[in-house]
Formats: C-alpha cells, sequence, structure tokens
C-alpha cells in the first residue's frame, strides 16, 4: 500500500472520527429543488425565532447561565451571553454556508446578504443542543430545525421545505460553540448532498 494512499486513508479515518456528520440527505417534504439548475447564487437568512436549548427555552437557558456565571464570577455571564449570540453571525453561520458551498463544488454559491438573488434560503434553527465534553463523558452538539427555499422578494411563496432533523456533530471539541458549529457545519453537508442528487 503506497505512502499516499496510507495518508489519505489516515485523514478520511480521522475527518470521519471526529467530525461525524455522514453524508445522509435531508427528506424533501414539499415542492422540489428543480429551480436551482442554473442558479449561480442563493441567498441565505437566519432565524432563531422559539428556540428550544436542551429541554429549555433558549430565554430559560440564558438566565440560568448567566446567573451560574456571574455568580461564580460578576460580569462574566454578561460577557457570555453577548457571545452566545455573536457565535450565531461569526461563527455558526459561516460555518453551514462554507460547508454547504464546499460540498457543491461551485454548483451554486449560497451567501448571506446576496444582493438581486431570485431565491432566498432560510434556515430556521427550533432546536440546539450545546452537548459537553468533560473528557470521561460527553454529549455530542446537536441541532434541529427546517430550510425554506423562497423567493426573494415574495417571500411568502415558499418553493420547497427540508426538515433538519438530527444535525449531530461528533468533534469531540470541548468548546461549546466548536461544537455548535460542527452541527451547522453537519446540515450544510446534509443539504449539498440532497442538492447534488436533485441536479
Amino acid at each position: 500500500m503506497s505512502k499516499s494512499y496510507l495518508h489519505l486513508f489516515a485523514a478520511t479515518l480521522l475527518f470521519f472520527t471526529f467530525f461525524g456528520c455522514g453524508t445522509q440527505p435531508l427528506v424533501l417534504t414539499e415542492g422540489n429543488l428543480n429551480f436551482l439548475k442554473g442558479e449561480e447564487l442563493i441567498n441565505v437568512e437566519y432565524q432563531y425565532d422559539n428556540l428550544m436549548v436542551g429541554e429549555m427555552t433558549e430565554e430559560a437557558y440564558l438566565k440560568r447561565k448567566v446567573g451560574e456565571k456571574n455568580s461564580d464570577e460578576p460580569g462574566t455571564g454578561d460577557k457570555w451571553v453577548k457571545r452566545w449570540f455573536d457565535d450565531r453571525e461569526e461563527i455558526f453561520q459561516p460555518k453551514f454556508e462554507k460547508s454547504l458551498n464546499e460540498k457543491l463544488e461551485t454548483k451554486a454559491i449560497f451567501g448571506s446578504g446576496l444582493q438581486d438573488t431570485e431565491y432566498t434560503l432560510v434556515l430556521k434553527t427550533t432546536f440546539i443542543e450545546p452537548g459537553w465534553n468533560i473528557f470521561i463523558s460527553n454529549q455530542p452538539a446537536n441541532i434541529q430545525g427546517i430550510i425554506l427555499f423562497v423567493e426573494t422578494d415574495n417571500p411568502q411563496n415558499v418553493i420547497a421545505v427540508l426538515p433538519i432533523d438530527n444535525c449531530e456533530e461528533k468533534s469531540g471539541s470541548y468548546a461549546v460553540a466548536s461544537r455548535i458549529s460542527y452541527a451547522y457545519a453537519c446540515a450544510g453537508i446534509r443539504l449539498a448532498v440532497t442538492i447534488i442528487n436533485y441536479l
């Protein structure tokens, strides 16, 4: 067996060991994806309304975490909650788009804030399991939600619906933001596989 093959095999094994997303496509429950043929740019928007975090509402989860952290060290909870919201735009959303675009290999470019696009992808996150990793025990991060494709100028016109049933990461990261970001990357990869299957 050649060295190059061994290196490729090792890299592939490492990727699936620590990332663990897989390539199972999402299930299209409404509409079709034929409209994507020939489209070069797709706008992306994100919504987090009525978000559940674990078994709690996001509001209750944040209140508990801020209280715990401020109790341990005054002010740290306020910094933490700001980071919680900033991570969406700075980490999670770019991770989703990067994974989606890389897997598609230029079949189309998806990005936030794109102008003059005919279609928009709306990713509604309804559930986040932040997970944990304390070396001897771990719980992978996981996100659930729904992806809608809509007309950009008429967002009430929903063209396709794809639920996100269980995008679980297995990165092994000790950082919450990193774990959640890989769950978003998993969603991007699974959506890309779905689009490739249709196109």
